[in-house]
């Protein structure tokens, strides 16, 4: 199958939030916004160019089908669509939070439809084929699969291609990260360091005294850049494979604004939820270490054998929208969200920390800023459930640094891409780092004793704050939905 090349300037630039035609369109970020056309959220979606010609079967069959579960099932159309309006009442600051475009979330109901052509895998390899090229292109490797269900899949077949029975796994991640798939025993870690990057001494001496079969690091809750190629060198002086988990930096990395590390590291795997927006999925990638001799075959080719027998059949709704995720982060629009992500970052650590509260390392190099309240006093799961409480979701995360046994979170971790598909920059920032400064200040504690919550009228005031910012800048190219009853009958 012949693909077309794809490039940030194959014209894949955004759509305008689409409103119905008796609202004022939105300013777009990146350009001008096309005006919405008569006859409402159809029309204005044939009108902007989307792609979707008039009449299409594709565009008659996602209103259809919309219509058809409002008047069959109102109850689960009544929870989808509170579930809708959640996500644009609310800013998620989660690491992997990253919204799918609706092109996205339109391949997974119209590559459903299968008809007779139930049993006919042309297309299914067709679109698997697409997937690849694309990954392939995008991340600038040599090989890649689509067939992980998601990020863990994929460090299952990467782990699987590469270990025997009885080889060792040096684990470098998370200080809170869950257990290791894919592994024959239970794996070396190696904690973060204390300034929120790696601690590469560390890692060269448990390189060193324990001889692992491979070396996965993982991107999660670093603040820090990982030099990849640094740990190139020191796995090749080992013996060891080197496995690079680029889930929670994958946009800054598609995007060139982070180093990517797929001619550093024998094996790349990311998620496709998350930065990437795509459907749940994984991708082992390989670079110039694709055609290594490894066992009988190559490195590509041990890779591809794990992952056909460890992963099912993918379906073909998941693979037509990875296919389209995959081309929308090789657009210009994308690279501007993962630049307005790594500056929004640093803007948000720079005012907390001209606020008085503890960033880890200072500052970020990513998108990633991870908090330490409990310098101030302040409890890391009180801190987070309050500013839900206002609408702005953060994840609790053990600090790394600290005693290896400590049982409860201890650190705020805030990742800013999911704002920066919103559109919001560093200016907009700002003013989000003073809004969770000032409800961390209110929960400081006051003559040793803890402050559980915040008063009513600066919880109000910060809330209208968020209101205000979110109703400017609503979700990129979803339709906004007004609210309707809790119970619709």
């Amino acid at each position: 199958m012949t693909t077309a090349p794809i490039s940030r300037a194959t014209g894949l630039s955004p759509l305008p939030a689409l409103r119905p035609a008796s609202s004022p369109a939105a300013p777009a970020d990146d350009g001008p916004t096309t005006p919405t056309a008569p006859g409402g959220v159809l029309a204005a979606a044939r009108h902007s160019g989307s792609g979707t010609a008039p009449g299409s079967p594709l565009t008659a069959f996602a209103a259809a089908s919309s219509e058809l579960l409002a008047d069959e099932d109102p109850w689960l159309h009544g929870l989808l669509h509170a579930e809708h309006v959640g996500h644009e009442a609310t800013l998620s600051l989660r690491a992997g939070s990253g919204a799918a475009d609706p092109s996205v979330l339109a391949c997974l109901s119209a590559a459903g439809v299968q008809g007779a052509a139930a049993d006919d895998t042309d297309d299914a390899d067709d679109l698997e084929q697409l997937a690849v090229e694309r990954a392939r292109t995008l991340f600038g490797a040599r090989y890649a699969t689509v067939r992980p269900g998601g990020a863990a899949q994929a460090t299952v077949v990467a782990l699987a291609a590469v270990l025997g029975p009885g080889d060792e796994v040096l684990h470098v991640g998370p200080v809170d990260g869950a257990d290791l798939p894919g592994t024959p025993a239970a794996p070396l870690r190696c904690a973060p360091a204390a300034d929120g990057g790696l601690d590469y001494a560390r890692v060269a001496t448990l390189l060193r005294r324990h001889r692992p079969r491979a070396l996965l690091v993982q991107s999660a809750g670093l603040s820090r850049r990982v030099d990849h190629g640094r740990l190139r060198t020191l796995t090749d002086g080992a013996g060891a494979v080197l496995i690079a988990d680029i889930t929670a930096v994958a946009a800054l990395v598609a995007a060139g604004t982070h180093p990517g590390p797929v001619d550093c590291a024998h094996l790349t795997v990311t998620g496709t939820r998350g930065q990437l927006a795509g459907p749940a999925g994984g991708l082992v990638l390989s670079g110039s270490d694709a055609e290594l001799p490894f066992g009988a075959g190559t490195l590509a080719e041990r890779v591809e054998h794990a992952a056909r027998t460890a992963c099912p059949e993918p379906a073909r709704p998941a693979l037509a929208a990875t296919a389209r995720a995959l081309a929308l982060a090789a657009a210009e629009p994308f690279a501007q969200t993962a630049d307005r992500a790594v500056r929004g970052a640093g803007e948000l650590a720079a005012v907390l920390s001209e606020c008085g509260h503890s960033v880890v390392g200072g500052r970020t190099d990513t998108s990633t800023v991870v908090l330490d309240p409990a310098a101030a006093g302040i409890d890391a799961r009180t801190a987070a459930s309050v500013l839900a409480g206002l609408g702005i979701l953060v994840d609790v995360t053990r600090l790394p640094g600290r005693l290896a046994d400590r049982v409860h979170p201890d650190g705020l971790l805030l990742d800013t891409y999911a704002a920066a598909q919103r559109g919001l920059g560093p200016v907009e920032l700002r003013q989000l780092a003073r809004i969770i400064g000032g409800v961390l200040e209110a929960l400081t504690p006051s003559h040793g004793a803890p402050r559980p919550r915040i008063g009513e009228p600066a919880r109000r005031a910060a809330a209208a704050r968020l209101d205000r910012m979110l109703t400017q800048f609503p979700l990129s190219r979803h339709v906004p939905v007004a609210r309707i009853p809790a119970d619709p009958g």
